[in-house]
This record gives C-alpha cells, sequence and structure tokens, in this order.
C-alpha cells in the first residue's frame, strides 16, 4: 500500500508541475493578445507537489497531539494555522490573513487572565 501512495504522489507530482508550466502558458499567450507580454516576468503560478496522505495524517496527528501536551496559547494558535495550512495548502494568501487573524482572536478570548491579588475575593 505504502508503495501504490509513493507511485501515486510520484504522478500527482508530475501533473501539479505540468499543470503549472501550461497555466503559465496560457497566461503568456494571453498578455501576447493583450499586448501587455511586458508583465509576465511577474507572473508567478504555484501547485502543491505535496500529496502525501500518509505523511500529511502523520503530521496532523502529531500537531493535534503536542497541542494537548503543551500549556502555551501561543504555541496552539500557531499550531493551529499549521494545521488549517496543511489542510488547505492552495488557500489564497489573503485567506490566510484572515484565518490567522480569527485564530489568534479565538485564542485570545479563551486565555484566562489571572485575577489581581489587590482585589477583593468574590461572596
Amino acid at each position: 500500500m505504502r508503495y501504490e501512495f509513493q507511485q501515486l504522489t510520484s504522478v500527482l507530482s508530475k501533473k501539479a508541475e505540468n499543470a503549472a508550466e501550461a497555466e503559465r502558458s496560457i497566461i503568456r499567450f494571453w498578455l501576447m493578445w493583450q499586448n501587455k507580454i511586458e508583465s509576465f516576468k511577474d507572473v508567478t503560478v504555484r501547485k502543491s507537489k505535496s500529496f502525501s496522505v500518509d505523511d500529511m495524517s502523520a503530521n496532523l496527528d502529531n500537531l493535534l497531539k503536542s497541542m494537548g501536551n503543551v500549556l502555551s496559547d501561543t504555541f496552539n494558535a500557531q499550531v493551529q494555522k499549521r494545521i488549517a495550512r496543511l489542510a488547505l495548502p492552495d488557500m489564497p494568501d489573503d485567506t490566510k490573513s484572515v484565518v490567522d487573524v480569527e485564530i489568534d482572536i479565538g485564542v485570545k478570548k479563551t486565555t484566562v487572565t489571572p485575577p489581581d491579588e489587590t482585589d477583593p475575593p468574590e461572596d
């Protein structure tokens, strides 16, 4: 089964590489048609080349276990951001920023501030 996953990963990586090259060609032809070929140097097409289900599953499992073992809100926020990127590797940058902010806000909401020792105890 592991061998089949490795072969599948290899094939999918090659297909992702070919798809990215095809997209670059389409963009180049479109820019030529628009007489803006000088803009082609700024074009980047990114495709994920990581398709290993075994590796992703192990990474997610390790991240989730570490969240339970490390008592740090900052650490847990960083782990949550990493999980979001693993789960959706092709997420646009603006969406990543929104997710990061939402995670940070969620961490601030769950952080308990210890009571001030000068405050009188509540009855």
